[in-house]
């Protein structure tokens, strides 16, 4: 999928009203997080009524893996709620995602 087929399942999720529902919502965020569009990823998770322990993670790592290390901490920060798995793809994924250990220490 490439990211103009991502912005045409976005546009028929909203025509159909269903960008309310949080599963759809955290599949936007993950589309557009892979296609390393993080601004239209953040504007999906700013549009959200509801959010979730995985809505934060998968912004989190979207931006990790994007090399936006300094943004990722800053929502990471922001989380009202953290459970072991968010923990354990905080801890992860930054390292992974740039091979460099030394930039996931923002985190801790």
């Amino acid at each position: 999928m490439e990211k103009v087929e991502g912005q045409v399942v976005h546009g028929m999720v909203m025509k159909n009203g269903y960008e309310s529902n949080l599963y759809v919502g955290n599949s936007l965020i993950n589309l557009y997080s892979v296609f390393g569009a993080m601004e239209d990823a953040h504007k999906v998770f700013d549009k959200m009524s509801e959010r979730d322990v995985f809505t934060w993670t998968i912004l989190v790592t979207g931006y990790a893996k994007n090399g936006e290390m300094g943004e990722a901490c800053e929502i990471f920060g922001m989380m009202p709620m953290r459970n072991a798995v968010s923990w354990a793809v905080i801890i992860s994924d930054p390292a992974a995602a740039i091979s460099n250990p030394e930039t996931a220490l923002p985190f801790f």
